[in-house]
C-alpha cells in the first residue's frame, strides 16, 4: 500500500463521498470536558474495510483484522461490498493498513459510543475494526465553493432588482405567478385525494414529508406516496364529513 499523501487523500475523498462508506449522525463530546458537544458523522471500522476491499467477498468464515493494539488482533464478520471505486485493496491486511494511515494522518479519529446517538472521544487512538470512527476530513470543497459563488451572485441580482430591465421584471412576475398557481393546484389535489380516501378509511398522501421543516430539501420528497389504514375510532368523524359535504352540495344545487 502506498503512503504517498496525494494518493491517501484521494482514497479519503472517495470514502468521504456519497459513494463511500455509509455514515450515521451523532453528538460527540470530548472526554472529561463540558460544553464540547458537536454534531459529527461516524461509521464502523469494518464498513470502511469492506469498502476498501471493493468487489472482494468477505464471508462469515473469513476474519477481518482489527488491531486493538500493536500486538493483538481480533476478528469481526465482514460483508460483501457492492460499491465500485477507483481503488481496491488486494486483501484485508492492505485495507487495514490504509485505515491505520488515515487514522494516523488525521482523516478520522476513534470514538466510543456512550448511548444512542452519543459519542465520546476515545483516549486510545489505535485501529480496531469493531470500533466507531468519526470523520475529521470534510472532503472536496468544490461543490460548496460553487454554491457559495451562486449565493453571492444571487444576492447581488436580488439587490439590483430595481435597476433590472423591464422585460426581466415582467418575466419574473410571470414565473412567480405560474409557480404560485402550480403550488395551489398541487395542494388542492393533494388535500382532495386525502379527504376522499380518508372517508373510505385510508390515509393517502402525495409527498407526505413535503412540509416537514426538520428535513432537508431532498428528504422532503421521500417517499413519493404513503398509503396506510386510517386510525380506528374515526367512523363518526367520517360520517360527519360526508353529511357536511352532502349538505353543502345540496345547498349549492
Amino acid at each position: 500500500m502506498t503512503r504517498e499523501p496525494e494518493k491517501l487523500r484521494s482514497i479519503a475523498e472517495f470514502c468521504r463521498s456519497s459513494r463511500g462508506v455509509p455514515v450515521k449522525h451523532a453528538i460527540e463530546r470530548m472526554r472529561g470536558h463540558h460544553d464540547t458537544d458537536r454534531r459529527v458523522e461516524y461509521f464502523r471500522g469494518e464498513k470502511l474495510i469492506t469498502l476498501l476491499l471493493g468487489d472482494v467477498s468477505v464471508k462469515g468464515d473469513v476474519d477481518t483484522m482489527s488491531l486493538a493494539n500493536d500486538n493483538s488482533c481480533r476478528s469481526t464478520k465482514g460483508k460483501r461490498a457492492v460499491v465500485k471505486q477507483p481503488f481496491k485493496a488486494d486483501d484485508v491486511e492492505e485495507a487495514t493498513k490504509i485505515c491505520m494511515a488515515m487514522l494516523r494522518e488525521g482523516y478520522i479519529h476513534r470514538s466510543t459510543r456512550t448511548g444512542r446517538g452519543q459519542l465520546e472521544y476515545a483516549e486510545c487512538q489505535k485501529w480496531d475494526a469493531a470500533a466507531s470512527y468519526v470523520w475529521d476530513f470534510e472532503g472536496s470543497k468544490r461543490f460548496n465553493h460553487l454554491l457559495t459563488g451562486l449565493l453571492i451572485v444571487g444576492m447581488l441580482a436580488v439587490t439590483c432588482f430595481p435597476i433590472w430591465p423591464h422585460v426581466l421584471k415582467v418575466y419574473l412576475w410571470y414565473c412567480s405567478v405560474s409557480l404560485l398557481i402550480m403550488m395551489i393546484a398541487f395542494i388542492f389535489v393533494r388535500g382532495t385525494l386525502f379527504l376522499c380516501l380518508w372517508i373510505l378509511g385510508y390515509e393517502f398522501w402525495l409527498f407526505p414529508n413535503l412540509f416537514d421543516e426538520s428535513l432537508s430539501v431532498l428528504d422532503s420528497f421521500k417517499p413519493t406516496v404513503s398509503f396506510e389504514h386510517g386510525a380506528p375510532g374515526q367512523r363518526y368523524y367520517r360520517s360527519a364529513v360526508v353529511a357536511a359535504m352532502a349538505a353543502f352540495f345540496f345547498y349549492c344545487y
